[in-house]
């Protein structure tokens, strides 16, 4: 059945996206016990990956690891920069080109853990196909095997961008990971959507289901397509390019209900007793957040941990003093729901 190793504690970092989650996964990068893995799980629930117990054969599992995002796709595509992105298109010997559907796997979590995410990649299917499992759960066991035979690490922590909402489902996934929850202002949080490539096209496709009751970048129907505002003609996957998705303007209240009924959703998560950790917090005091991080970890503050995740934090900006007053009440107003339900729930 070939090498194994050790089952090491396993964490799961959920939040609402644009939390400040990313730099949470830069930071645990730079942590040498922390074997950390971003953008995986959610890649997972998105490619159709049901449960712990679905039976799927290991040649199946590895076409879900092939599957390409196609919103990420898309956007590489027609030129637009993803932060997230860290497969190196321009290096010489790379497997794939930004005009190629990139599985999920190689978008983020891979070129994190190595130089060379292609041969990774290529590992971890090979120890999927060796074990030979029969279960969703027994592939998920043969990947984090893969990825602990090839990477150093005490502790292996997940994290993916707007799991919150996806809670349960993560959960049954992986149903002895350790949970924890990263929390961000509900205005900041919708504002950073806005200004964020990957948020504000899975907002467009929301915005052009609900239109047209069906999602135009997953389905070849396009029924209603002419009822369409022009601007959401322009975007669609047959018209968009990089000048058209720019100049798209989507209502801020969008970002904000995203952001609210990610909170509810993510009500019976929270409602559990669990650490909770602030982005705020993170930016005003570091040392301290990263301190008690570490402990839920059960990992060591390593100084040179904290001073370089230190050099990786910028001071919180104030952005929502930018808007205007319509937009301010707008924004709040939709956020509103989700902030009084964390509020209850923390009994202020």
């Amino acid at each position: 059945m070939g090498r194994t190793a050790p089952h090491l504690p396993f964490f799961v970092i959920f939040g609402t996206g644009r939390s400040g989650s990313t730099l949470l996964s830069d930071i645990l990068d730079l942590h040498p016990d922390v074997l950390s893995i971003s953008e995986f799980i959610l890649g997972l629930l998105a490619a159709g990956l049901q449960h712990r117990d679905q039976k799927i054969s290991a040649t199946d599992f590895c076409h879900i690891l092939h599957s390409a995002n196609p919103s990420r796709a898309i956007l590489v595509r027609i030129g637009i920069k993803l932060p997230e992105n860290r497969y190196p298109f321009s290096r010489n010997g790379m497997r794939y080109t930004e005009n190629d559907p990139v599985p999920f796997p190689l978008y983020s979590m891979l070129p994190r853990l190595t130089n060379d995410p292609d041969a990774l990649f290529c590992d971890i299917l090979d120890h999927v196909r060796l074990q030979d499992g029969q279960t969703a759960g027994q592939h998920l066991n043969a990947v984090f095997q893969a990825l602990q035979l090839s990477c150093a690490g005490k502790v292996i922590v997940e994290r993916s961008g707007g799991t919150l909402a996806f809670h349960a489902r993560v959960r049954d996934l992986l149903p002895h990971a350790r949970p924890i929850v990263h929390l961000r202002d509900g205005t900041e949080t919708a504002l950073s959507m806005r200004n964020h490539s990957f948020f504000k096209h899975f907002v467009l496709r929301m915005v052009m289901q609900s239109q047209l009751g069906y999602d135009p970048y997953y389905s070849r129907e396009r029924t209603g397509i002419a009822q369409l505002d022009q601007q959401l003609i322009d975007n669609l996957p047959e018209n968009i390019t990089a000048a058209h998705f720019e100049r798209l303007e989507l209502p801020l209240r969008v970002y904000g209900e995203l952001w609210s009924n990610a909170i509810r959703l993510g009500v019976p998560l929270l409602s559990q007793s669990l650490p909770w950790f602030d982005f705020k917090e993170l930016c005003t005091e570091p040392e301290r957040f990263l301190r008690l991080l570490s402990a839920q970890l059960g990992v060591s503050p390593w100084p040179e941990w904290i001073e370089k995740s230190e050099q990786l934090i910028a001071p919180p900006r104030d952005a929502v003093t930018h808007l205007s007053e319509m937009d301010r009440m707008e924004l709040r107003d939709a956020c509103r729901p989700g902030s009084m339900l964390l509020a209850d729930l923390k009994g202020t």
